[in-house]
């Protein structure tokens, strides 16, 4: 084999390994962040339940705060809440976060890895259980923001290849919505280095 293909054989090796020892460690960085989010919105989540289940008991209008309770959920971006049993029922639904790059894969959900955790509070209305309030997590969104996150990174990897004047484009310009995570981030100096050797393979 001539040596000139032999080099171009170790730089697209290079490439491809150093392409993959970055998405192996952003996926494990990134599943970590998932699940640490998840659990903080869960403790979070039972504090404010238990502070207020606490005194349902000698409200002269339990179901009126269970409602408030509920309600004081909308919006949240990682906790399902509802109420069931002996109360009314009544749930409260996390927003669903914008989707700049399309749906995310069903593989990529299963290689994050992190299930909803549910948690119940009991709830006590005149000395008597009535119910209860389930606390459910839901990554989906958090899977959302890392999932936009790398596309977005590849994206202005594969632009800063095509052409010069695509190099000046910064990989912030790869954090489509809210604040970039840097724990699970790809790492730029793999970045870096992916697109030098690009650069090389094809002088």
């Amino acid at each position: 084999m001539p040596l000139r293909f032999r080099l171009i054989a170790l730089v697209l090796a290079t490439l491809f390994a150093s392409l993959a020892l970055g998405s192996a460690v952003t996926l494990i960085n990134a599943s970590r962040s998932v699940r640490t989010e998840m659990r903080s919105a869960l403790l979070v989540g039972q504090q404010t339940v238990d502070n207020i289940v606490r005194e349902i008991d000698g409200s002269p209008d339990p179901q009126h705060d269970l409602d408030d309770l509920v309600a004081s959920f909308k919006g949240s971006r990682h906790l399902r809440v509802s109420v069931t049993g002996g109360a009314r029922a009544a749930e409260a639904w996390p927003v669903k976060d914008r989707l700049p790059f399309g749906g995310v894969p069903k593989w990529f959900v299963e290689v994050i890895g992190v299930d909803p955790e549910i948690d119940r509070v009991p709830i006590t209305i005149g000395g008597r259980p009535s119910g209860g309030v389930i606390i459910e997590t839901d990554p989906r969104n958090e899977i959302r923001e890392v999932w936009n996150e790398l596309t977005g990174s590849f994206i202005v990897l594969a632009a800063r290849c095509t052409d010069g004047k695509s190099a000046a484009i910064p990989w912030s310009a790869a954090e489509p919505v809210g604040q970039s995570n840097p724990a699970w981030r790809f790492p730029e100096f793999l970045l870096t280095r992916s697109l030098k050797i690009l650069r090389i393979s094809s002088t």
